[in-house]
């Protein structure tokens, strides 16, 4: 299913919005059941374990604030450059988000520029 290319940059922005916020209950909202989380540190596949490396995150900082550089989107997929201040320390990410037709995150894959 093609989506507008408008539409999936919104639902990025709410995402990225949304960690910031480090809001659990959000970020739930938004997951498919069967999303994969995939990044320099972490594996993940299931709502469950996706939020709880979330949640393990979002307290083990005092603040992280992901700010969005650059953004592609094409039918399901979104691409976001990403600069996330972690308590101060700066992280250069690329992150690839993939939606199910219904819009949930099936699939997060984070990679880290160094």
């Amino acid at each position: 299913m093609k989506q507008n290319n408008k539409t999936l940059e919104r639902l990025g922005y709410d995402y990225f919005s949304i960690f910031s916020d480090k809001n659990i209950d959000a970020l739930g909202e938004r997951f498919a059941e069967d999303i994969t989380l995939t990044d320099w540190e972490n594996s993940a596949q299931g709502k469950n374990d996706v939020l709880e490396i979330n949640s393990n995150i979002f307290t083990a900082v005092n603040s992280i604030m992901l700010e969005v550089e650059k953004v592609w989107s094409n039918d399901l997929s979104l691409v976001a450059e990403l600069r996330i201040n972690v308590d101060g320390n700066i992280l250069k990410v690329v992150d690839i988000l993939e939606f199910n037709s219904e819009l949930k995150i099936k699939a997060i894959r984070a990679y880290r520029c160094f």
